[in-house]
């Protein structure tokens, strides 16, 4: 009995041990495989640029985090971060994502500096060996009436961007070199700068670059002033007014003083005129108005065409919008001789003349055209026979008569010609290689 007992002591102990460790294991929490990942420590706007430096000021930490709920896409390695820059505003403890960043170069425009951007082609820009990072001078070109004029408009600009390339790693050529196709070209302005290519742009000047030499020094006779004194002759009448320092802008502001610009009068055309047109009163008063330009630009004008009128033509054509020259004017070219008229020798009439007959004068038969003749000798033992054929229609022949050679002859011919039977068929004709009797065709 009280090993029974025992026994059945033993059985509970072992029991309630295995139900503990059972209820232990299952209340039990499984361990959670966690990695470390790259968050945001603070907010960063959307442009922000992981650079080594920026990276150092704490921009971003790490997070230990369950590996399964990690997304994809999610950035585990620092190497991925350097030199990226954020396509999208991210908060703070946010996962950094691999589509949240981009390799795209980064514009980093100098202190106290802008960005403008000037459309250009491949030629203007030296071929597309303008590339970022490159210096060069923006030449203005224009014409004047009969001039054709060219000067620096700014000088030792920094080129950041090609089109949308800020360097030459987002291009095909990653190793540099020219750019096939260039449609615009981005630089570093001040303000001022800015300004004035808009000025050059409305004054319509013709734009291109010049690539510097990395050793050359910027021009000493460079004068910024004398650039805009220039474009502002070349956009008169206009006027820019500066706007009022003060608060108060109900006020007006009388124009800030400049120096005057002596201009001169110039006859300039209205329409085009040709060569050889002689110079009148009534041509200045239909085809010429008199304006009033810079005298620097106006060499060679005519301002007072009086002397010249009724004396002087134009030696070459004169087109729209531009102004009478000394050069253009010469002698008059030389009149015609005037040509005699012919007048026909008067004849004198002996008497009536019979009128012509109306009547047609009658025609002469048309003779029919001749049909081509064929003539195939049969030679046979007693005699030779001269078939004679006429074309009948192209292709088709008939047999018109047999002869003997005596009366093939024409000094012989008479009426002894034996004449094929009536109704005979071109297929009577005898071919080359036709045998009969021991005859022999020729």
């Amino acid at each position: 009995m009280a090993q029974r007992n025992l026994l059945l002591m033993v059985v509970a102990v072992g029991c309630g041990l295995g139900a503990a460790f059972l209820t232990t294991r299952i209340s039990a929490k499984p361990k959670i495989e966690q990695i470390e990942v790259y968050v945001a420590a603070k907010n960063l706007p959307v442009g922000t640029v992981l650079s080594k430096e920026e990276l150092q000021k704490n921009l971003v930490a790490k997070k230990a985090v369950p590996k399964d709920a990690l997304p994809p896409t999610v950035v585990l390695k620092e190497e991925d971060l350097l030199d990226r820059r954020l396509t999208r505003s991210i908060q703070a403890g946010e996962f950094i994502t691999s589509n949240a960043l981009t390799k795209g170069s980064v514009i980093t425009l100098p202190d106290g500096m802008d960005m403008v951007t000037l459309p250009v082609n491949t030629t203007a820009a030296v071929a597309g060996f303008v590339g970022p990072g490159t210096r060069v001078d923006v030449l203005a070109t224009y014409r004047q009436g009969n001039r054709l004029e060219a000067f620096p408009l700014l000088v030792d600009m920094l080129v950041l961007a090609v089109d949308t390339h800020a360097s030459y790693e987002s291009t095909p050529n990653k190793g540099g070199g020219a750019f096939t196709n260039v449609s615009s070209v981005s630089f570093a302005v001040t303000q001022e700068q800015a300004l004035i290519l808009k000025m050059a742009e409305h004054a319509g000047c013709h734009l291109s670059l010049l690539l510097r030499n990395p050793n050359k020094k910027e021009e000493e006779a460079y004068d910024l002033e004398q650039v805009k004194k220039r474009l502002r002759a070349l956009i008169l009448p206009s006027r820019v007014e500066e706007p009022s320092s003060s608060g108060d802008s109900s006020a007006p502001t009388p124009p800030a003083s400049s120096p005057p610009v002596e201009t001169v009068k110039v006859w300039v055309a209205t329409d085009e005129i040709p060569a050889g047109t002689l110079l009148t009163k009534e041509l200045l008063k239909e085809k010429f108005i008199e304006k009033e330009i810079p005298k620097e630009f106006a060499s060679g004008a005519i301002s007072d065409p009086s002397a010249a009128i009724g004396q002087l033509a134009l030696k070459t054509m004169v087109t729209r919008n531009q102004w009478l020259a000394e050069g253009m004017l010469g002698p008059p070219p030389p009149k015609p001789a005037p040509r005699d008229e012919f007048q026909p020798p008067k004849t004198e009439v002996a008497g009536p003349t019979k009128p012509p007959s109306t009547q047609p004068e009658p025609k002469q038969p048309a003779a029919p055209p001749r049909r081509p003749i064929r003539e195939i000798a049969v030679h046979t033992a007693n005699r030779t026979e001269i078939y004679r054929y006429e074309e009948v229609r192209p292709g088709e022949w008939r047999l018109k008569e047999k002869v003997t050679p005596e009366q093939n002859n024409p000094s012989s011919a008479g009426d002894t010609h034996e004449q094929p039977k009536e109704g005979s068929s071109p297929n009577t004709q005898p071919k080359p290689d036709d045998k009969a009797g021991g005859s022999k065709v020729e």
